[in-house]
């Protein structure tokens, strides 16, 4: 049932093609405007191809559309509650096989919510994936001008050796043909400037994945990077129940208030050459230093301070969760590939209880 609604809903699609479109395009070439539609040939089989932003550039991606069950309850006239199972069609937006990273299984989502034009995200499954396993979620949120592309180069979450859902997100800004950023408070331009609205966004994308995979809610984490890592503390004060804990690499507190509800754990690792966002605070975006970024989020956490070293710091925190900030030095403002371990070590070993 579920094979056939799938294809019902393709055919629905197929037929709303607009009837000026006369030949097939290839996926993975160029295109010329975002959202527009076509039809190519895989394997000898029909299939829709959509233009998306892949690499900064405006390609053909396949589309698909897959059914998901979801369960509702109704109360009869004699008081009685049944449930019922209705299946709704997700789209999914998948990439040819050369954007597959080291076997991993890659799929593309896109949103059109919150009036902001197609926002897409893509996900990254673990290697041998259990559909009835539950596993850790990981956000991974480029800097300013990034993408999810550039914040997967970087980071490679879904190498950790703990096995993960890991998603990368695209910031705002590139459906409407400018840089993309992160609306983290005080920063970044252009998202700044239009007010985007990324922590409905992100708090979007984790209630997605919760419905359509199976997640484990005690280990729940963002990891930042720059403009992104600000963005991974504004969501540890506004979603807390959403969120676990962050990783903020050569980022930044930069929201102007923060009282969350839950405790969020938290490792901010900052190189202490650093000009962009600066070790001591400063730098062209005008952020607060590293040690009163942590300690700002640590007060709002309640947690205690318990050391403090030539290089890092250390807080307490209620329910198992812990704040640290680390001076990696020698290091500019590029995110190093030990990040990537150290924080999900140090999130690993303080699932909130």
């Amino acid at each position: 049932m579920r094979g056939k609604l799938g294809v019902t809903v393709l055919v629905v699609i197929i037929s709303l093609l607009p009837s000026h479109v006369a030949q097939a395009v290839s996926v993975g070439s160029n295109c010329s405007k975002i959202g527009a539609r076509s039809h190519t040939f895989v394997n000898q089989k029909h299939s829709i191809v959509i233009c998306r932003f892949v690499r900064k550039k405006k390609k053909w991606v396949m589309y698909k559309v897959l059914p998901t069950t979801s369960t509702t309850s109704t109360t009869s006239t004699t008081s009685t509650t049944s449930t019922t199972s209705t299946t709704t069609p997700i789209s999914i937006d998948i990439l040819v096989s050369d954007e597959f990273i080291d076997f991993h299984q890659t799929l593309y989502f896109y949103s059109g919510r919150l009036n902001e034009g197609s926002r897409s995200y893509r996900i990254v499954l673990p290697q041998n994936f259990d559909i009835n396993k539950y596993y850790p979620l990981a956000l991974g949120l480029h800097g300013v001008g990034g993408t999810a592309y550039t914040m997967q180069e970087q980071s490679r979450l879904e190498n950790s050796s703990i096995p993960m859902i890991v998603v990368y997100p695209e910031g705002s800004g590139g459906d409407r043909g400018v840089q993309q950023s992160w609306n983290a408070g005080s920063c970044c331009a252009p998202s700044t400037d239009v007010q985007s609205d990324d922590v409905s966004f992100l708090a979007y994308i984790i209630g997605t994945v919760r419905q359509q995979f199976r997640v484990d809610s005690s280990r729940v984490w963002v990891f930042g990077y720059s403009n992104g890592g600000m963005m991974a503390y504004r969501l540890g004060c506004e979603i807390p129940e959403l969120i676990t804990g962050v990783g903020v690499g050569a980022g930044a507190f930069t929201v102007q208030g923060c009282s969350p509800t839950k405790s969020v754990s938290l490792l901010q690792i900052t190189g202490d050459q650093d000009v962009k966002v600066p070790q001591s605070g400063g730098g062209p975006y005008s952020v607060v230093s590293a040690e009163t970024s942590t300690r700002l989020f640590a007060i709002a956490n309640m947690c205690t301070a318990v050391m403090q070293y030539r290089s890092d710091i250390d807080w307490d925190c209620p329910n198992n969760s812990a704040i640290k900030l680390l001076i990696d030095v020698n290091q500019g403002h590029q995110w190093n590939s030990n990040w990537t371990e150290a924080m999900i070590s140090f999130l690993s070993a303080h699932t909130r209880t």
